[in-house]
Parts: C-alpha cells; structure tokens; sequence
C-alpha cells in the first residue's frame, strides 16, 4: 500500500533544491517543471487551527515572495502542507513575552539550517542528489522505489533527474498525466536515453488500465439501467481504481516488468467482474451481445496477452552460440 505523506516539521533541511556544478545536470527545468496543465482547487481561506492564514507566520514577511505564490497554487497546499514542514523553523504566533535577544524573525527560524554568504545567513538547502531522501521523509513508497538511473547512476552521456526536475518544489502539480508532459520529464521516443522507454512504457500501461476501468463502468451503466442489483460490481470496479492509484507511483523505479505484474494483477482482479457484466446485460438484452463481447474479448485478451509476455524473463543464450563464440 501507499505510504501516507507526513507532516511532521523537517527541520535538518529546507525544500528548495540548489544546483551542483556538473556537465551532466539539467538546468531551468526545476521551476519550470510544473509549466503544465493542471486543475487546482480553489484556495480555502484557512485550514490551520490556531485561526493563523495558510503558511502561518512564515507569510508575514515573505508575503509577496513567487515562492509562496506557487505553493498557494500546489498540491502541497491543497494537501494542508505548510512551509515549516519543509523548510522548518516556527510558523507559529511568538509567545507575548520574548527574552529581549530574540527578535521575531531569530523566533521564527528556529530550526532552520544557515550558510553564511556575504556576511549574510541564507537558508541550507539540499543538493541535487539530496532531494530523493529530503521528499522520501513524506513519500516514502516513492524513495523505496527511485531508480539510481534517475540520479545517482545515469546512462552514460544523460542527465541527472531530480525530484523536483519532473515535479518542481514550490509549485508542486498533482501527480498524473501531466508529470509526464513536464518539461524536466523523459521525453516519448528519445532513443538517446534509455531511461525514457520504461517511463513511457508505463504511463501506456497506465492508461490501458484505465481505459479497461472506464469500460467496465460504462457497461454497469447500461446495467443498472435494467434494474439489475449493482452495488457489488460497483463496489470492485471501485476497488480495481484504487489498486490502479496505489501503483502509479512505481514509474519511478523504471522497472517494466515490476509495473506490467502489479498491472497484470489488477487485470485479473476485474476481469471476472467484465464477465459478470456482460452475462448480465446479454441476458436482459440481447442486443448488448455483440457489443460487450468484442469490448470484453478485444481489449482484456489483447492486454492480458502483452502484459504476460513481457512478464515473461529473457530467453537464455543458446548453447549453439556459444559453441560457435568457443570455435
């Protein structure tokens, strides 16, 4: 099962990624990243229950700054997650009475991290090979999976991915079709990178899936409208969605055949629901025969095939090869 993100303050680092010097590291895609099409929930006025605004006291001096304005309008946001639970500090009302050495803001960034530039201190953030294990403490089933090809052990002449290379850090979009189309993400057909196959590989699995999902309700539309008891196939069509959200983060593990298994299991968990639909609906009206049975034979046959044979391990080199190699 997915891991459930935390919100626990994480105090050791703050959230928004530097850059290393490198030849191999993407540049400008980080704040670019969330440059895609996403639907956001209207802002709600407050959801914190000291009665504080969203992003606590942290908005008071970095009220009018774009980092704050792209988190108002990210999925961190909608999620209820605040700037302390990144960038820690105290996001909370000081306490009437301060000692006379410490000023408001020395209260509020309690916590966080400093390096000194210029006589200045400026916020530690993590590296760019950092930010796996800085998003792991919330996304933990992500981090258990994160490919080394991503980041630490990249094709040769490719560049490194970073969590915020596809997802951005303040402006942080919902995970879905979209992250695909990012501008930091693996682009569909490159053959330089050997990365962007099993990427895009699964995004189609994905989609299959949900086309199957798709078609299978329709289907108990037609159903229900006979009258014919549906709560149960209902119930399990909801239940294959749900297995389908809780693997979609395994495309970061580029591991095809891993992703095309937990595929196949779901595949098999509503295909006798499928069936079920279409014995009833053939029964109360034949009409729906030929419809439903090429949908059910065409597309679950089709996937379930392509799916097991790519499950399937590599044949083994033949022993006549070898001969011929030794000779």
């Amino acid at each position: 099962m997915l891991v459930e993100p935390k919100s626990e303050p994480a105090a050791e680092l703050v959230a928004e990624p530097q850059e290393e010097a490198g030849p191999q590291e993407e540049t400008g895609t980080e704040e670019k990243a969330a440059e895609v099409a996403v639907d956001v929930v209207a802002p709600v006025p407050t959801f914190r229950e000291d009665g504080l605004p969203p992003a606590g006291t942290c908005g008071d001096c970095h009220e009018h700054e774009e980092q704050l304005e792209e988190w108002r309008g990210s999925v961190h946001f909608q999620q209820r997650i605040q700037c302390a639970n990144c960038h820690g500090g105290i996001d909370t009302a000081p306490p009437a009475l301060l000692p006379k050495d410490v000023e408001h803001d020395i209260y509020a960034h309690f916590g966080i991290k400093a390096r000194d530039e210029d006589g200045k201190a400026k916020p530690l953030a993590p590296s760019k090979k950092d930010t796996p294990e800085f998003c792991g403490k919330c996304h933990q089933n992500v981090l258990a999976v994160f490919s080394p090809l991503h980041l630490t052990s990249p094709p040769e002449g490719q560049r490194l991915k970073s969590s915020v290379t596809c997802h951005s850090n303040h402006a942080v979009a919902a995970a879905g079709n979209a992250t695909y189309e990012s501008r930091g993400a693996y682009k569909k057909g490159d053959e330089d990178d050997p990365r962007a196959a099993p990427f895009w590989s699964a995004r189609e699995t994905f989609d299959d899936l949900a086309g199957v999902i798709a078609g299978a309700e329709q289907s108990l539309e037609k159903l229900e409208q006979t009258g014919y008891p549906s709560e149960t196939l209902k119930d399990e069509i909801e239940q294959s969605k749900e297995m389908l959200a809780q693997i979609r983060y395994l495309v970061h593990s580029l591991d095809t055949k891993r992703i095309d298994k937990a595929a196949l299991e779901i595949l098999e968990s509503i295909e006798p629901v499928v069936a079920d639909i279409q014995v009833q609906l053939t029964s109360s009206d034949d009409r729906w025969k030929l419809v439903v049975g090429v949908w059910a034979v065409a597309l679950l046959l089709n996937i379930l095939i392509v799916l097991k044979l790519r499950s399937l391990p590599a044949p083994p080199s033949s022993s006549v090869e070898e001969d011929v190699g030794v000779a």
